[in-house]
């Protein structure tokens, strides 16, 4: 005997456009069912309805929605070229349908960050040198207050010259000591969704075409205990997961981080249950410039300045290239000074290096007398490199980057070293004219 199931699976080509128009009628429909007590066929006008009915009747089962009966389905293969492909927003990181992360401590710059892609989005600009993969509109929710929110876009905007016509209509802004969000609070040591709060917000994405929608930060967002893995799983696949699968938004939220000393920040140090790296389909980190970034870059003041590290990536490679970002202080007219951010490229290695330097070092090299690639040798090759460069061997700074410069021309093959003896008969690493020398 065969088992139908519950309702008609749609078949790939016959999945709902996540167009906007779509859900606003379905939104409708699952109203209108939740008046009448009765429940749709639809598989998304199922999950809404139960979304209202649990709202109106918090402690009744979500089963009121008569959820399909559970069955497999066999996959069908289709021409790759008709799957409907990735909706990315925004430096495949933002996604729609999804949601993702970013986990940095206080004080970074992660607030002033999101409002700049925020803006980027909403003006469909590069405006932190990633261009948006489509321009939309983006909402932000913030537990700053409305002020202070209007103060940091303000200040972005005038950092880079982005005029108010250019996102009128394309971003919303709202902060939590006017309007909270809670999507799940604890009682007891019991977890409930509310699905009031997930509708509304799913109403709201629908009615004003959002996009993207930024919680900053995460905690403010809910009021379950944060170490209970069982609980943030919750939150993030019940309550965010469902806005973003119903509606087609992106949903980015921002996590802090426990305490890690001076340490490197990685996604495992989010704070809370680990259960909420895992629900999240992208997880990025952002860290401050360290002392020895700062001497190599010759950053005078590095806590201006800040990384982004792709640290989870479960639909694109994670890039081990970072981008960095410096905070800017913008004077505004009422007398305030705020803080902006931009994007900024590290100088590279050679920058300052001529181009015939090289070809000095290899003339110096063909000459008899050795030069040793260990740095604590007489001779060392970076008292060579040094001399013609004109930097000072001796100087902490230069020294590193006198060891950077010839680690990368013996990778190259235009230096290459070679074992022989010294003047004591013992064996030692020499540094000569590599295979790619002229």
């Amino acid at each position: 005997m065969t088992v139908e199931p519950a309702f008609e699976s749609p078949q790939p080509t016959d999945r709902p456009p996540r167009d906007p128009a779509y859900w606003q009628g379905l939104m409708e429909q699952a109203e209108d069912y939740a008046r009448r007590g009765e429940a749709s066929s639809d598989q998304g006008a199922i999950s809404l309805f139960g979304a209202v009915q649990q709202s109106r009747h918090p402690s009744d089962s979500p089963s009121r929605a008569q959820a399909p009966k559970i069955c497999a389905t066999p996959f069908r293969y289709r021409d790759p070229s008709l799957i409907p492909p990735r909706r990315w927003l925004y430096a495949n990181h933002m996604i729609r349908g999804f949601v993702s992360a970013t986990i940095a401590p206080g004080g970074i710059g992660k607030s002033s960050l999101v409002i700049g892609e925020a803006l980027a989005i909403a003006s469909g600009c590069p405006l932190l040198g990633i261009m948006p993969t489509e321009r939309t509109p983006v909402w932000i929710w913030s537990e700053d207050p409305n002020d202070e929110l209007e103060r940091r876009v303000t200040a972005f905007m005038q950092c880079h010259g982005v005029r108010p016509e250019e996102i009128e209509g394309y971003l919303y802004v709202d902060s939590g000591r006017t309007m909270p969000i809670k999507i799940a609070v604890e009682n007891r040591g019991q977890v409930t969704v509310s699905y009031e709060a997930v509708s509304s917000i799913a109403r709201t994405i629908i009615d004003r075409k959002i996009g993207l929608v930024i919680f900053d930060p995460l905690v403010s967002a809910h009021s379950v205990p944060e170490n209970n893995n069982l609980a943030m799983d919750v939150v993030i696949k019940d309550g965010f997961c469902q806005i973003a699968e119903q509606t087609g938004a992106a949903i980015e939220v921002i996590q802090h981080t426990r305490k890690t000393g001076s340490s490197e920040v990685n996604i495992e140090d989010a704070r809370g249950a680990s259960a909420f790296i895992g629900a999240v389909r992208s997880a990025r980190t952002l860290q401050l410039m360290s002392k020895d970034e700062a001497a190599r870059f010759n950053v005078a003041d590095p806590k201006n300045f800040f990384r982004v590290d792709g640290g989870k990536a479960n639909m694109a490679a994670v890039s081990d290239r970072s981008a960095w970002y410096e905070k800017l202080g913008v004077n505004l007219a009422n007398g305030d000074e705020v803080v902006a951010v931009r994007r900024w490229q590290p100088p590279g290695l050679f920058d300052d290096v001529p181009a015939c330097s090289l070809a000095e070092v290899k003339r110096r090299l063909s000459e008899p007398e050795r030069w040793w690639y260990n740095h604590q040798s007489n001779n060392w090759i970076g008292e060579l490199v040094g001399e013609i460069l004109g930097l000072d061997a001796r100087d902490p700074d230069a020294k590193r980057k006198i060891k950077a410069i010839v680690a990368t021309w013996i990778e190259s093959g235009e230096l290459a070293k070679v074992k022989t003896q010294n003047s004591r008969r013992k064996i030692r690493e020499a540094v000569i004219c590599g295979p790619g020398a002229n």
